[in-house]
């Protein structure tokens, strides 16, 4: 006998009728919370799936920016290896250097060395800052203003260090000495 059905095998009042077996048929008002939670627990499993790659994603994007930044870097400094090694050598030279004959010789070389050097540099767009006329306030760095009364006044008159530039880059600015107006008598 079924639970809900009185003595007697009548169904109670308000209990859905029996099936053909007996049984008593599903409520369909009490099937919908289940189904409804049952959607609900899939909907937050899909959420949460989704989030959980979204995250991998992120993780997997933020590696490989770091491997290509290492991988740059490590270009860069096999780049420079060579200069480097040449100027171990120019060191190894001048301390065997014997007269000026040697003298001359270690002097081309180191300059071998920094025309390889400028070289490697413009190959990857870095140009030195023009020095020569006006100071320009995107690229010079005035270092000091001096009287000079053959150069008009604001013109560079001295580059203290040489600046350098990538394109439309500021890489370094040149430090420059700027000519002033004469002081007064």
């Amino acid at each position: 006998m079924h639970a809900d059905a009185p003595r007697g095998g009548q169904p109670a009042a308000g209990a859905p009728p029996p099936d053909a077996h007996g049984q008593a048929a599903a409520d369909p008002a009490s099937a919908q919370p289940d189904d409804e939670a049952a959607r609900l627990r899939g909907t937050c499993d899909q959420l949460r799936r989704a989030l959980a790659n979204e995250e991998n994603a992120r993780k997997r994007a933020e590696r490989a920016a770091g491997d290509r930044a290492r991988r740059a870097e490590d270009e860069l400094l096999c780049g420079l290896l060579p200069v480097v090694d040449d100027l171990e050598r120019a060191q190894q030279a001048l301390d065997a250097a014997d007269g000026a004959a040697d003298a001359a010789a270690l002097l081309a070389g180191v300059e071998n060395i920094h025309k390889a050097f400028r070289g490697w540099l413009a190959a990857r767009g870095v140009q030195p800052i023009e020095t020569d006329g006006a100071f320009d306030v995107r690229w010079h760095e005035a270092v000091a203003a001096v009287p000079a009364p053959d150069a008009p006044a604001g013109n560079v008159i001295g580059v203290e260090r040489r600046g350098y530039r990538r394109g439309d880059s500021l890489l370094r600015a040149a430090r420059v000495i700027v000519a002033k107006e004469a002081d007064g008598p």
